[in-house]
């Protein structure tokens, strides 16, 4: 693809996030980005073929991002405390950007009985849980963390995180909110005291 034809794909992503981010995945149609964007419906059909497709790559280049970042963080040679901190705040920057968030979007997307986002977003949730506790598994063989379950830990940090982020999307978070359940989430992996109380029972 040339960059002609790539800066126009990149113009429909900005103007259907705009779409999206105010009003949801529903309500939008696919004429309400060819009005946004300025260009023509086959001028839009050239490169889309639904309202989907856009929101789904959109989301695909998001995740894109946050992965690049933790992968940076690996290729530094990173203690697994260092990684789960790069991890934690990228977390944040979703969630205190949350005006500007597809996480409802997203959300009604999955929503379609007949769409394969439902199956996108378990597999994304799945694949992050797997991957924080290899990371937390590292971290404990290194002396980083202490936890006695890491795929119990991985799975409660990200149920949280998802909670989190459909809260800030409805409701809105303050950033000293956001900061506090990070660092509750961050610093139970440094304490054996945080687990005691759970595991004696």
């Amino acid at each position: 693809m040339g960059e002609r034809s790539e800066n126009k794909k990149q113009l429909i992503r900005d103007k259907a996030r705009e779409l999206f981010v105010e009003r949801g995945f529903k309500d939008i149609t696919m004429k309400d980005i060819v009005e946004a964007c300025g260009i023509s419906r086959g001028g839009l059909y050239l490169y889309y073929a639904s309202t989907a497709e856009i929101l789904k790559d959109i989301l695909s280049i998001d995740a894109s991002d946050t992965d690049e970042a933790l992968a940076a963080a690996v290729r530094d040679n990173a203690s697994p405390a260092k990684i789960l901190e790069v991890f934690f705040e990228e977390q944040k920057k979703e969630l205190t950007s949350s005006k500007e968030s597809l996480y409802m979007a997203s959300y009604e997307l999955a929503s379609r009985k007949d769409d394969s986002e439902r199956e996108r977003l378990k597999d994304q949730f799945e694949m992050a849980a797997r991957v924080l506790e290899e990371l937390i598994t590292s971290g404990v063989d290194s002396g980083d963390f202490y936890c006695p379950d890491p795929r119990s830990a991985a799975r409660n940090i990200m149920y949280a995180i998802e909670g989190m982020k459909i809260n800030s999307a409805a409701f809105g978070l303050s950033e000293k909110e956001i900061d506090d359940e990070l660092a509750f989430l961050y610093t139970g992996l440094f304490y054996p005291e945080f687990y005691e109380e759970e595991w004696e029972q």
